[in-house]
């Protein structure tokens, strides 16, 4: 496999199908290669197949070509394969990451469990990779995917992921058309990005995304399918997002601008074994600890990450954040920067 490294922190992997080689020896390859597509901060990642799903066709020759980009916040994938079937999962903690899936050409099949979805081409998938899968290529296919943490991936959709596994997120309007469009062109360019570019790129696709989340959030708000109390943790996960900077925000406030009781609200999280206290208190480390490692932010104090986030002083940030991560906010924004300058 080639390697095109450019940064301690970044590389791009390249590798494609040899005409010298079977059809099985290059589809195997091809899942070496994947299995070496995993995600920096998730040391061992990587696909592991399930050789009871993998398969080609034995009547036409295999092809595919891999390239995949990892950078100090997601790892991007451009991949073209034949006609095949390959499943598995990636070795991560569930729910710790977030992978978008779009399908720029060709015609395939998603099944997660029980359930087998088409994949559209004016559509994204989002899901957890760590969950098992299996992708079924009925012609040749092209696809893009970007993998980040789920921490990341709130912080800049204001969105919690959750709501959104296994869900076909449909690119309408302009921003979604746009959205399209700069995945397609990004693939282009996976072997040239320098790590600021890349970090900046995963930032943009996610700001772009976020308008189709909202639209599609009012949608599935509407869906007598999903069950009431998971409609309405996400309607105050979504309060939660909006108010954050705000420090002196209540419970009962927040209930309220659901149309609900306090009492209410508390069973609906205590449901998922949290508080909503708790659950708020998360979303704001979460959000803190992306503002002290990107590079973009690396302007913002620890007192300025703390006003953002919804603490009252950056004292009670720092207490919470060192309770919660091991290290104290300081410590973490010197460790980011340290990492990026290698």
């Amino acid at each position: 496999m080639k390697n095109t490294s450019v940064h301690r922190k970044q590389k791009t992997l390249f590798t494609e199908s040899r005409p010298d080689l079977s059809s099985e020896e290059n589809f195997q390859r091809f899942m070496d290669a994947m299995s070496r597509s995993g995600h920096m901060r998730a040391l061992g990642s990587g696909y592991r197949f399930d050789p009871k799903v993998c398969a080609v066709p034995k009547s036409e020759p295999f092809a595919f070509s891999v390239r995949a980009t990892q950078c100090t916040v997601g790892t991007l994938i451009h991949g073209k394969v034949s006609a095949s079937s390959f499943g598995g999962a990636v070795a991560m903690e569930p729910e710790r990451y977030v992978q978008l899936l779009f399908l720029i050409r060709g015609k395939a099949f998603f099944k997660k469990r029980n359930r087998t979805m088409p994949l559209l081409r004016d559509a994204v998938l989002i899901r957890d990779p760590a969950v098992p899968f299996v992708f079924v290529a009925r012609t040749e296919c092209e696809w893009f995917s970007l993998t980040v943490p789920a921490d990341y991936f709130r912080a800049h959709t204001s969105s919690p992921p959750l709501a959104y596994f296994s869900e076909p997120i449909v690119l309408r309007e302009s921003f979604g058309r746009l959205l399209k469009h700069v995945m397609i062109l990004l693939c282009t360019a996976l072997d040239t990005l320098d790590p600021r570019d890349a970090g900046d790129a995963c930032d943009g696709l996610l700001c772009f995304l976020r308008p189709a989340l909202m639209q599609r959030y009012r949608e599935r708000r509407l869906d007598e399918g999903s069950g009431r109390h998971e409609q309405l943790r996400n309607d105050a996960e979504n309060v939660m997002i909006k108010w954050m900077p705000r420090p002196g925000v209540t419970m009962k406030e927040i209930a309220g601008h659901c149309g609900i009781s306090p009492r209410l609200l508390t069973v609906i999280f205590s449901e998922i074994g949290t508080t909503p206290a708790a659950h708020l208190m998360r979303l704001r480390l979460e959000h803190a600890a992306v503002y002290l490692k990107e590079a973009h932010a690396k302007a913002l104090s620890v007192s300025e990450v703390a006003e953002v986030c919804g603490f009252r002083s950056a004292a009670h940030f720092s207490r919470a954040f060192k309770a919660h991560y091991g290290v104290t906010p300081r410590q973490m924004k010197m460790r980011a920067v340290l990492d990026k300058s290698i």
